[in-house]
């Protein structure tokens, strides 16, 4: 997601299954791979059976994911009905931060708030569960907010 006159980005990865978000402040200098990849092994890569990519230059270190045994795709140009998931999350966030705001005055406790906020909301599509409850059920392993 990028911010009012291209001021800031925001990196949002959303897990398929329990719409779990991961929200990440890339300020102004835009994503780096390096911060995508540590960004998925936050999200504890090991169980994960694929990704998918918009075609942004920030994701050239794919290989890496890659090696890990790990698919990825690249959604088509203008095509965002590929990556249904990840629009619908970035609709999500805009009632928090509308188009017309900059994501340049963004605090990462604000990042934090947002994302909590994501992830204990109750989901039709989950049956009302949270995607917080539906991935503790999915995971013995906690994810490091």
């Amino acid at each position: 997601m990028i911010g009012k006159h291209h001021k800031g980005a925001l990196l949002t990865l959303v897990d398929r299954k329990s719409l779990y978000v991961h929200i990440v402040h890339l300020g102004p200098t835009r994503a780096s791979s390096q911060t995508i990849t540590c960004a998925l092994d936050r999200l504890q890569m090991s169980h994960a059976y694929s990704v998918t990519f918009d075609n942004g230059k920030e994701f050239s270190e794919h290989k890496r994911i890659t090696d890990a045994g790990i698919e990825t795709y690249f959604a088509d140009p203008y095509k965002s009905i590929q990556r249904a998931r990840n629009e619908n999350t970035n609709g999500l966030i805009r009632q928090y931060l509308p188009k017309s705001s900059s994501f340049d005055g963004v605090s990462n406790e604000q990042i934090e708030q947002i994302e909590f906020a994501l992830n204990h909301r109750p989901r039709k599509t989950l049956g009302w569960y949270t995607p917080s409850e539906v991935m503790a059920g999915f995971y013995t392993v906690a994810l490091a907010a």
